[in-house]
């Protein structure tokens, strides 16, 4: 019992650190629907946590608009609108493009971001 409890820890041990952990593509795509779900919500102070950079001083900026601006309700409802879809995602060991499709106000534009794994973490750097 004590070799079948060795070999339990060991294979579990291995499915943590390997193929049961999730893929890079994965969490950039959990990455990108953070964002986006923070950024429907108006909620650019969350949004800004998925960036870093010069994309963070950004996304931060434009916090005081969403909240206090003077269009800042408009601004909500027409982030509340926006559909995307995520048609691409392509992974360069610590960089990553993604392609996505964003639907507002009845008309399509197709974007791309670029992020960077940063600490563990992968973060927008540019497109936003």
């Amino acid at each position: 019992t004590k070799v079948l409890s060795l070999v339990l820890v060991l294979a579990l041990s291995l499915c943590m650190f390997t193929a049961c952990g999730k893929s890079d593509e994965e969490l950039v795509r959990e990455a990108i629907d953070g964002y986006m779900a923070a950024a429907k919500a108006a909620d650019m102070k969350k949004a800004a946590e998925y960036c870093a950079g010069e994309t963070y001083d950004a996304v931060i900026a434009s916090a005081e608009e969403f909240t206090t601006g003077e269009y800042a309700e408009m601004l909500k409802e027409m982030m509340a609108s926006i559909e995307y879809e995520i048609n691409s995602v392509e992974v360069n060991e610590d960089t990553a493009t993604v392609t996505y499709t964003v639907t507002a106000m009845n008309q399509d534009s197709e974007s791309t971001l670029e992020l960077e794994k940063i600490d563990g973490a992968w973060k927008i750097v540019g497109g936003v």
